[in-house]
């Protein structure tokens, strides 16, 4: 096995970009067209049916994405990047043949295991291969690839749910996805390299001639070692920062944009498209906080950068939650005031999610733990991360379906979002500090 050249910097651009597309695409379809499947199989307005089904590609997404740590330390990065497009592709098309609820969810579940793969092994890739100047950029495109899929998935609902052909929207809809799997299992079937860290460990560990320690060798740079003593703060910091990532609202305000913007008020208004023009609204902002995170990622501090942005989610939630408790009062009235209240703090909110854990989540990860112990590290905080989007997804339809509690979701978002400021700003390492031990390390 060859020892890998420099791969160019458009290729790692193309692995994040059409991995973070089938990351925000294939969880973006929900929103808009949701309510159509719901229709067609007898269940519309059952807030349960409608989280289990959104929940349903998470499901798989937590199968992939612990997974993926695994299967990229065996079998190397350039497969499993094959194997993440294949499956997206195989769970689309099951997607589309589906005509029950029950075998729907199956089938996103088969789609969700792409989009978990996809969450580990790209980032994985692009932060082993990318030079460090633009690592941070490199790192923020996958990111900025799932605002995009989920932006376009927005767009693409919003128009096919006027066509009024609700049997044939939404799976034309899912068709779509069928895209970014294609093209990236072609990138990486063609053009792509294996990962040089991953050859080096391979021949270090063919160099071991006893068996005994071989074994040694591989259980410590294994799950053993990641929850030794020794790494127990570090694992932490990956925990914290994936309750910074969930639990601070940003996938209850993706994957349900339209039910947030009804109980703001804006179902009231003249036009009943409102609150799904407004989405699109959403996708566009996020989007756009995202170009904003791209630029700013190499030229600051990525730790300032992160506590900046985890201070304004704060705040965002905090207003959004005070402006929902007024909103009731006003009896979901578009008129009022604290319903544009409500959509700048959404706007607010999105802005710092951007700037902080949204862009640097997959940075951090990939620069806060050994090589020794990076590939199960990451499957497990993705594991982490997909459980509790999981949790927040089924459960946050059920509690904003009563407008009475509708605005404790948000005050529990604000409550991990401060305490999120106060331990990261703690315990997460500087960039200048991750460079000092790993020279300690070699």
């Amino acid at each position: 096995m060859r020892q890998s050249e420099q791969p160019p910097t458009l290729l790692l651009a193309l692995v994040n970009i059409f991995g973070g597309f089938i990351f925000g695409y294939d969880t973006g379809v929900s929103p808009s067209t949701g309510n159509w499947i719901l229709f067609e199989f007898g269940q519309y307005g059952v807030s349960f049916y409608e989280g289990l089904l959104t929940a349903s590609i998470l499901f798989g997404a937590m199968i992939g994405s612990v997974a993926g740590g695994t299967l990229a330390d065996y079998f190397g990065r350039k497969k499993v990047l094959i194997i993440t497009g294949v499956i997206a592709m195989v769970g689309v098309v099951l997607c589309c043949l589906c005509f029950t609820l029950y075998w729907l969810i199956i089938c996103r579940a088969i789609l969700g295991l792409s989009v978990g793969l996809s969450g580990v092994i790209c980032p994985l890739y692009v932060g082993e291969m990318a030079p460090e100047s633009i690592k941070g950029t490199l790192g923020t495109l996958f990111q900025l690839s799932i605002t995009i899929g989920i932006l376009v998935a927005y767009v693409v609902g919003y128009f096919l749910i006027q066509i009024n052909q609700f049997q044939w929207s939404w799976r034309l809809q899912y068709a779509i996805g069928f895209i970014p799997g294609f093209a990236l299992a072609i990138l990486a079937f063609v053009f792509v390299d294996e990962s040089d860290k991953w050859i080096s460990q391979k021949k270090k560990d063919s160099h071991v001639t006893d068996p005994m320690l071989k074994d040694n060798q591989e259980s410590s740079s294994g799950w053993r070692l990641l929850f030794s003593s020794y790494n127990f703060l570090v694992l932490i910091i990956g925990v914290e920062l994936a309750l910074a990532l969930q639990f601070t609202g940003i996938n209850a305000v993706m994957y349900y944009a339209p039910k947030i913007l009804i109980g703001a008020g804006f179902g009231k208004s003249a036009d009943p498209m409102m609150p799904y023009l407004l989405t699109i609204f959403v996708g566009a902002w996020n989007f756009i906080s995202t170009v904003v995170s791209v630029f700013l990622s190499d030229r600051f501090p990525r730790k300032r950068l992160m506590l900046a942005g985890m201070a304004i989610i704060f705040i965002g939630d905090l207003i959004l939650g005070i402006a929902y408790i007024f909103i009731s009062k006003a009896e979901n009235d578009s008129s009022s005031g604290w319903a544009y209240v409500s959509l700048v703090s959404l706007a607010l909110f999105i802005a710092g999610f951007e700037i902080g854990p949204g862009a640097l989540f997959w940075v951090f990860l990939s620069e806060i733990y050994t090589p020794d112990i990076k590939d199960q590290a990451n499957g497990f905080v993705n594991l982490l991360q997909w459980t509790f989007n999981l949790i927040l997804s089924i459960v946050f339809p059920i509690i904003v379906s009563k407008p009475s509690a509708a605005p404790y979701p948000f005050f529990f978002f604000a409550v991990v979002a401060l305490f999120s400021v106060v331990f990261l700003a703690i315990f997460l390492p500087s960039k200048q500090s991750l460079d000092n031990s790993e020279e300690d390390i070699n």
